[in-house]
């Protein structure tokens, strides 16, 4: 791998100097727009949005997909840890950039932006199947990606890397989802909330690093809240805009006291990441809606 690391095209700051194109800060913008939309922060957003709003088996599967390739990306980065740009061999302007936009130097390889991207929109565009949202995923996959060559966060191998990993990632994702949805029955349900709480649960454990662990928590929240939610509630995506309007309230209001709040009361510890997404997931998939449902002016009328 020393020789794959160390090609210049691929690893080499040069050539986000040459294909940088210097045309105004209002670019500088737009790129910063479309990084957000491969944060955390757009993710936690979307996925709930699309699950409390617009359709709960769209956000399960896009969703889904998105926390899998996450845990896959946070595991490869650790793996490989290799560094980011060097904001010292950078022209002026783009310097700039690369410290704005990376504060922390977390290892760079794949990247998690243009991997998530690929895996998330890729998985909306494949469930929906719809030309015009197959062409909006790709532009959003490109832009996304292309966005962290321009502020100068990701070498080209990165932000390549990220996309093969991604697209065997969803390849893997598609084929799994397929398989269990064909067998997955009632009388298992049981056996799957126990293997959705250990699993991730043990592999936390294993697997050294804050950012697996989030992953983990989240995911194995999220898988809870949806075989419980299926169970006990029937959650339906739908009502007047109102209605609509006052789950977003509450839901994201939720999302930000555990995802801030217990941030700042709980120890800066790996389990400690893992229950607050763990929670972070069975908020979004299960509590939220449970609240929607016994809140009368929120409960969609049957």
């Amino acid at each position: 791998m020393e020789s794959f690391f160390n090609h210049p095209l691929l690893f080499g700051e040069e050539i986000l100097n040459q294909i940088h194109p210097f045309i105004g800060t209002w670019f500088d913008s737009v790129m910063a727009f479309f990084t957000w939309m491969g944060n955390e922060s757009f993710y936690l957003t979307a996925i709930p949005l699309v699950y409390w709003c617009i359709d709960k088996r769209l956000a399960i599967f896009a969703g889904g997909a998105f926390l899998f390739g996450d845990f896959v990306n946070a595991s490869l980065k650790d793996l490989f840890f290799n560094p980011r740009p060097n904001p010292d061999y950078l022209l002026d302007g783009i310097k700039e950039l690369n410290i704005r936009y990376l504060p922390h130097k977390s290892p760079g390889f794949p990247s998690g932006h243009a991997q998530d991207s690929i895996v998330f929109w890729g998985a909306l565009a494949f469930y929906l199947k719809k030309r015009p949202i197959i062409i909006a995923s790709a532009v959003i996959i490109f832009l996304i990606s292309y966005s962290r060559l321009y502020l100068a966060v990701h070498y080209l191998g990165d932000v390549l890397g990220g996309l093969v990993f991604g697209a065997i990632v969803l390849s893997a994702y598609m084929l799994t989802a397929a398989f269990l949805e064909k067998r997955y029955q009632d009388a298992y349900r049981g056996i799957a909330l126990g293997l959705a709480l250990l699993v991730p649960f043990v592999l936390s454990t294993i697997i050294p690093g804050h950012e697996p662990g989030k992953s983990l928590g989240v995911m194995s929240g999220f898988l809870v809240g949806i075989i419980l939610e299926h169970e006990k509630i029937g959650y339906l995506a739908r009502g007047t805009f109102l209605q609509l309007a006052g789950r977003c309230v509450i839901g994201f209001a939720g999302v930000a006291a555990i995802r801030f709040g217990l941030k700042a009361v709980m120890p800066q510890l790996a389990a400690a990441d893992f229950l607050r997404y763990w929670m972070l997931g069975l908020w979004v998939t299960f509590l939220a809606p449970y609240l929607f449902s016994v809140i009368p002016r929120l409960k969609t009328a049957e």
